[in-house]
């Protein structure tokens, strides 16, 4: 071998100018120095389970830190440093010529605990601040100590403790609950907070878990556009939900899924489109929380036939001497119908007998709306029955007389919601004996007073035998509470 071929075989195996050739060769004496120094540690950074070796030593200056050193290029400020079975933070790091990294870490004391808005509980160490804030009023160079209402703290800054808010209360320190006062997120990869101490609130806190204003998320789903539809091939449908959380309507990230993609889609946005004839299902749950969810049942045939629901939609709670208002939306097979009418009826939780927790005090087309008593809790059910107007009015019937009522065909009576065999056996004063307030009141459907006897309905006062023909009804639970 020539020496020229030597010389570039030796480039190929080390670095191309002496520069480089004298940082990595002082990074492998500085490893190899680490290694052997009896400051040697194995750690680990933040939530990597990667094992680090590190040296660590005392701080000749300060007692509570400790100063670390590794080739880790990575290694940064803030960086929680898991060593010994303790957690530390690190303060402030120092590229040493690009060779090493030498940080300046401190003990962790606690952890701050706090629920986010979608309900996961967080949990981040925190180090008691080296200096102090300029918003509590200080100059620099001024040695103060805080009071024991008082706590600096820092935490490394992530996308989790940068939503961390002013009046925030945390639990620690043996049960004591502090409210977050002041934040300083200048600082690289950290932020200090403020905190004084407050009070603890019995209602609202759970110091066993060390997590102020803790709650449980009771969240739920519902598809408002029916518990099932029916569509042609090519057909679309967006879906329309409700999410609540403790009934207070709330928005968060869904997932769709189809049962049979060959029968129905449904993109992420919850648009539904029918591809061929069959029978499936769509499901929406909530992507955070997948147990939480609602079924929407879809067949697909080239023959639609209607597919009529009733969503009523307001809070699901009242307070004693006020009015809240409810809207009824009517849908066939998904779609919206306004042109079709709503009769509102009120009741007790029981959904059959009258209610003294509450009146209506007004309904006007699909909407309705209700007063709570003045002193009394409880639950009561809103009622809607939608229905479709036949040839003649619930106005018109009222006032027939007897040689009204004989003058109608059976044919319109059974457009009514009578059954033909049963209307040819009415004679006139039979079907004049009722009144239709009276049935209104009582809130009975077609369908119950169809299978009612000429006895049964001698118990009643009717003319609302001649009701509109109903498409759907629906109910609606709410919660009659104290104005505290």
């Amino acid at each position: 071998m020539s020496f020229y071929d030597a010389y570039n075989a030796k480039l190929s195996v080390t670095d191309a100018d002496p520069r480089t050739y004298s940082i990595n060769n002082t990074k492998r004496v500085i490893q190899a120095g680490i290694k052997d120094s009896p400051s040697y540690m194995e750690v680990t950074f933040n939530n990597s389970l990667l094992s680090v070796g590190v040296q660590i030593v005392d701080d000749s200056k300060t007692k509570e830190l400790k100063l670390l050193s590794t080739l880790d290029s990575n290694y940064t400020s803030g960086n929680y440093v898991h060593w010994n079975n303790e957690t530390w933070l690190t303060l402030i790091v120092d590229d040493m010529a690009s060779i090493y990294k030498r940080g300046t870490i401190k003990r962790c004391i606690s952890s701050l605990k706090w629920c986010d808005s979608l309900g996961a509980i967080k949990d981040v160490y925190f180090t008691e601040a080296e200096y102090i804030s300029h918003n509590l009023g200080l100059n620099d160079g001024r040695v103060i100590t805080l009071s024991d209402e008082r706590r600096s703290i820092v935490v490394q800054k992530n996308i989790d403790t940068l939503r961390i808010h002013k009046q925030q209360r945390f639990i620690f320190e043996e049960g004591r609950c502090w409210r977050v006062t002041g934040i300083n997120s200048l600082t690289e990869n950290l932020i200090t907070f403020e905190l004084e101490e407050t009070l603890l609130n019995e209602s609202k806190d759970n110091v066993a878990l060390r997590i102020a204003d803790y709650f449980i998320h009771d969240y739920s789903i519902h598809i408002s556009n029916g518990n099932n539809v029916n569509l042609k091939p090519n057909d679309t449908l967006q879906l329309e939900l409700v999410i609540k959380d403790h009934g207070t309507i709330t928005s968060l990230p869904l997932t769709y899924l189809s049962s049979d993609d060959s029968i129905i889609t449904v993109n992420e946005t919850g648009l539904i489109t029918a591809i061929s004839n069959g029978i499936a299902n769509i499901r929406v749950s909530l992507t955070n929380s997948p147990d939480v969810v609602d079924t929407l049942d879809v067949v697909v045939s080239d023959a639609v036939h209607s597919g009529w629901t009733l969503d009523i939609s307001g809070s699901d709670f009242c307070k004693i001497t006020q009015v809240q208002k409810f809207i009824g939306t009517v849908k066939n097979n998904g779609v919206t119908d306004t042109t079709k009418l709503i009769r509102w009826t009120l009741y007790d939780d029981s959904g059959v007998q009258p209610t003294t927790l509450g009146v209506i005090v007004s309904q006007s087309g699909h909407e309705v709306s209700i007063r709570a008593n003045k002193k009394y809790t409880g639950y009561v059910k809103i009622k809607g029955v939608c229905y479709e107007g036949t040839n003649f009015t619930v106005e018109d019937l009222a006032t027939f007389t007897i040689e009204d009522l004989s003058e109608l065909t059976v044919d319109q009576l059974h457009d009514a919601g009578f059954i033909s065999e049963e209307v040819a056996e009415y004679s006139v004063e039979e079907l004049s004996v009722h009144t239709i307030d009276e049935l209104f009141s009582l809130g009975l459907t077609t369908e119950q007073l169809a299978s009612f006897t000429v006895e049964d309905l001698a118990m009643y006062t009717v003319g609302e035998l001649a009701n509109e023909r109903v498409l759907v009804s629906a109910m609606k639970r709410v919660q009659i509470k104290s104005l505290i």
